[in-house]
């Protein structure tokens, strides 16, 4: 079992926005690595072989498909913290009410994000 590390993982559609959000996280100086998984079981294979410190995970993936990994990564890996991207104010309520570690809403700032993850990453016990 690896130690964790202070990589992170970003679990979403391809795309743009996917590659934008790895280009940020690799910019960032507490991020040692970034991976990326296309839906949850590839998610998981990469939570168990790497131990990101953090997970961004888009709520555009499919049907309940976040909700799930959300709910597994915390039962499996507790100490792992968990940012949910999402692109409404519904979604952004139920990341919320799921145990996400924080919440951001599309439209954030480059700013923002890293602002938020350097949070989570001083203090993983509390949220942002």
């Amino acid at each position: 079992m690896n130690a964790p590390s202070n990589s992170a993982l970003v679990v979403g559609p391809p795309g743009r926005w996917r590659s934008s959000l790895c280009v940020l996280l690799q910019a960032t100086p507490e991020i040692s690595a970034v991976h990326q998984a296309d839906d949850r079981a590839v998610a998981e294979q990469c939570i168990a072989a790497n131990r990101p410190a953090i997970i961004l995970l888009d709520c555009e993936l499919p049907g309940e498909e976040v909700w799930l990994t959300l709910g597994h990564i915390k039962r499996t890996w507790p100490q792992v913290r968990c940012l949910i991207l999402a692109h409404d104010s519904t979604q952004a309520q139920r990341a919320a009410n799921s145990g996400a570690d924080a919440v951001l809403q599309v439209g954030f700032s480059g700013e923002t994000l890293y602002a938020t993850i350097r949070g989570i990453l001083e203090h993983p016990s509390c949220n942002p």
